[in-house]
């Protein structure tokens, strides 16, 4: 994988449907100290396949049964993570699922993965761009979401009802 905490976190947005704020800084296990779990958004237990956040849109705290494709996305970012000259091997000693790049003490915002969202988005249709300015290798381009996460995450089951019946939907 060529970016595989970008590739889980898009996977788990989609498996999931949960708030991208909600999933920035979760962490492999539920943190010991206060400080951290003060820090932290929640945390996944892989051998109970669930995702407990600590503070949700609705001030609550919600516990998530995660998919089996999700649980499997997180245990190979876990076995990349752990291998030597990786990807992921950057993220070896971070206890958040999705730390920065630059910095693994922390975890991800809204602006780390903004860049690689719109490309990605529009390498799949969800985007449409315009030329800016440049030539050559420096081109500058503007990207425009025709769908976001949080389009994605509230009208996925429509689209998909509609392309393969309601029955296929609701299950």
């Amino acid at each position: 994988w060529r970016d595989p905490h970008f590739l889980t976190f898009y996977l788990l947005n989609l498996e999931c449907g949960e708030r991208l704020e909600d999933l920035y800084g979760i962490t492999w296990t539920e943190p010991l100290k206060s400080t951290d779990k003060d820090k932290c958004t929640g945390w996944v237990s892989l051998r109970t396949g669930q995702l407990f956040l600590k503070d949700t849109k609705n001030r609550k705290s919600a516990t998530i049964d995660l998919t089996e494709e999700a649980i499997q996305g997180l245990q190979k970012l876990q076995n990349l993570k752990v291998e030597q000259d990786t990807a992921a091997s950057f993220a070896a000693n971070s206890i958040w699922i999705f730390p920065r790049p630059s910095d693994a003490t922390k975890h991800i915002n809204e602006n780390s993965y903004r860049k690689k969202l719109w490309k990605f988005h529009y390498k799949f249709g969800l985007a449409t761009r315009e030329h800016v300015r440049g030539k050559g290798k420096r081109k500058l381009y503007k990207y425009t979401n025709i769908l976001s996460f949080k389009h994605i995450r509230k009208t996925f089951v429509t689209y998909y009802g509609r392309e393969h019946g309601e029955g296929a939907a609701s299950h």
